[in-house]
């Protein structure tokens, strides 16, 4: 559990050397096999759910290697993206309204609200208090 991405990745590259288009282990990342999950070179494989969840049950481990510039990064940041760029102002993302500060009761009547709420006649209701609550969390 304490071995690293990184060794696992050069002891496979150094067994299938010849077989692999490159020998140099910071080219490949590994993948869960049958799952878009990556594990990074510098952690541990005990820092992944997926390999805790397979020894906790007694399952075999199952992890493909995979070259980087094959991997799909269909989120990733794009030139583009720093083209489109805006920026982000606190208005933005601060609410207009003066807030007062949150207490109990307060969220206690908006939360009471929102479980009495049946129906999609009730949706603005519902959507008011939800829209309150956050405006109270912050």
């Amino acid at each position: 559990m304490c071995t690293t991405i990184e060794h696992v990745i050069s002891h496979v590259v150094c067994e299938l050397e010849g077989v692999l288009h490159s020998s140099n282990a910071d080219d490949y990342v590994l993948k869960v096999f049958g799952v878009p999950e990556y594990l990074a070179g510098a952690s541990q494989l005990g820092d992944y759910e997926y390999i805790y969840d397979c020894m906790k049950i007694d399952q075999d481990v199952t992890l493909v290697l995979v070259e980087g510039q094959k991997l799909q990064r269909t989120l990733s940041r794009t030139p583009q993206d720093d083209k489109n760029d805006i920026p982000l102002l606190p208005k933005h993302i601060m609410p207009s309204e003066s807030l007062q500060p949150i207490s109990y009761d307060t969220l206690s009547i908006l939360l009471g609200e929102l479980c009495n709420i049946h129906g999609k006649s009730n949706y603005e209701r519902m959507h008011n208090n939800v829209r309150k609550t956050c405006m109270l969390i912050g």
